[in-house]
């Protein structure tokens, strides 16, 4: 029951609750919340950034230091899935404690460069803003091979780790989380000093025409 609880809890969060998440946070971090809301953010686009993080099982229970990440940057961006990126950074121990094993060990999947500069290469602007355009063929055989690094490291106790750039992070979770909804994508800059990281396996496709004209499979809003 708790496992599921936990991986819906992106869809049951309401504003009610986001507002006395807040309300709790406000007697540890007075001056924060007032900085904050509503001048800066309503509670509502606060319940949009919370609801990012719950998406890809970030906890938040330091919300004291959500509001100051997002105190910080809200000035610059009101877009949700940014400000989720830069709270998924200050939380960067807590990202990755989701995911470490037994010795403290992360098990990573690393990604070939050349489809990292493929990726940057077939990132177009939409409706929905920045997408990785690519062709059918090409998006399978990505998938299919993180599917294949994802069984290597759950042999060896890991829970899979796919370690990404931070630019393309975002980007990468839209074109996988149908398949691999489960999956956790981890910036390089969400790893703190002092973790241990272990490279499991480094996910390869044989390249060929991976650009595409229209969206394929990536277009769908996180």
């Amino acid at each position: 029951l708790m496992e599921i609880l936990q991986s819906h809890a992106h869809e049951i969060l309401t504003r009610e609750d986001a507002q006395h998440l807040i309300g709790t946070a406000q007697a540890a971090s007075p001056s924060v919340v007032e900085e904050l809301i509503p001048d800066l953010m309503p509670v509502s686009s606060v319940q949009q950034v919370l609801t990012q993080l719950l998406k890809e099982r970030v906890p938040i229970v330091d919300l004291s230091l959500i509001l100051e990440t997002l105190a910080n940057h809200a000035r610059q961006t009101q877009d949700p899935e940014l400000l989720a990126e830069h709270c998924r950074q200050a939380l960067g121990r807590s990202v990755c404690a989701t995911y470490q094993n037994q010795e403290g060990r992360l098990g990573v999947l690393a990604l070939d460069p050349n489809i990292e500069q493929s990726f940057s290469r077939a990132v177009q602007q939409t409706d929905t803003g920045p997408q990785i355009i690519l062709s059918p063929q090409f998006t399978q055989q990505f998938i299919e091979a993180t599917i294949n690094s994802s069984q290597q490291a759950m042999t060896k106790g890991f829970e899979p780790v796919l370690l990404v750039s931070s630019s393309m992070r975002r980007l990468i979770r839209r074109l996988l989380e149908n398949s691999l909804p489960r999956l956790a994508i981890v910036a390089y800059n969400e790893i703190p000093a002092g973790i241990s990281t272990e490279i499991i396996d480094t996910v390869r496709v044989q390249m060929g025409q991976p650009a595409a004209q229209q969206p394929v499979g990536v277009g769908q809003p996180a």
